[in-house]
């Protein structure tokens, strides 16, 4: 599941800068879940003609597979952890586009 947003922030983060592209791979445990954090300084997530919402309003496959994964992952467990958030402001590059991937771990 890392390897498509990896590939999303490359492929179109990357895409207009002329140099300089940044790409920040976290991936860290807490409270029994596996949090994989990944921050890119690229162009962000385009806003649409619909108004503010950047990521609902957007069709992506990758990323429509993995939410499938994560709900697929969730109906398994009594409280569903698994997550993915995408934030076009949070970067720690202050620009470009942070994604959170959360899964469960097993015991």
């Amino acid at each position: 599941m890392i390897q498509p947003l990896l590939e999303n922030a490359i492929k179109h983060g990357f895409k207009n800068l002329k140099k300089g592209g940044l790409l920040d791979l976290n991936i860290s445990i807490k409270d029994n879940t596996l949090s994989i954090i990944i921050q890119d300084n690229g162009s962000g997530i385009p806003a649409t003609a619909e108004g503010n919402d950047r990521i609902e309003n957007r069709k992506s496959f990758s990323t429509n597979i993995i939410k499938d994964r994560l709900k697929v992952i969730n109906s398994t467990l009594k409280f569903p952890v698994a997550d993915l958030k995408i934030n076009h402001k949070k970067t720690k590059f202050n620009k470009g586009t942070y994604v959170e991937l959360v899964l469960p771990l097993n015991k």
